[in-house]
């Protein structure tokens, strides 16, 4: 079946637009959302793309809570958290999602001796805080 990027441009995502793109599910496979004023609670919308496979969504206020539910995205490659809130805690839900090979960390509250721990533990995948 065909396949979709999705680029949201708009500096207020709302709920109604991110239910209009979960129409598409199966065949969303990368997704960005930037500078968007995206949140904790729009992130369970988003875990429902089940064949995503690129999120980038940089530079929103999006915590920790919100990263738990990206945990059902088997499909997960990439992931682009710059400028987000997220801290160490994230790194555990990073760890348990096994296709993830990628997290992007800069300007967020990640720690380098955790990032690098993480690495060490996790050799498939890799976490990079800075440029």
């Amino acid at each position: 079946y065909p396949v979709i990027e999705i680029k949201f441009n708009g500096n207020d995502i709302s709920d109604d637009v991110l239910n209009e793109i979960l129409k598409f599910n199966k065949h969303v496979i990368s997704l960005t959302i930037k500078n968007s004023g995206l949140n904790d609670s729009q992130i369970n919308i988003i875990s429902q793309l089940e064949n995503l496979m690129i999120l980038n969504i940089q530079n929103n206020p999006i915590s920790d809570n919100g990263i738990k539910g990206i945990n059902s995205l088997n499909h997960l490659e990439r992931l682009n958290l710059y400028g987000t809130n997220v801290t160490d805690k994230s790194l555990e839900t990073f760890a348990s999602i096994k296709s993830l090979k990628k997290i992007y960390l800069w300007n967020t509250k990640v720690s380098k001796e955790k990032v690098s721990e993480f690495n060490q533990e996790n050799k498939s995948k890799e976490a990079l805080l800075d440029f």
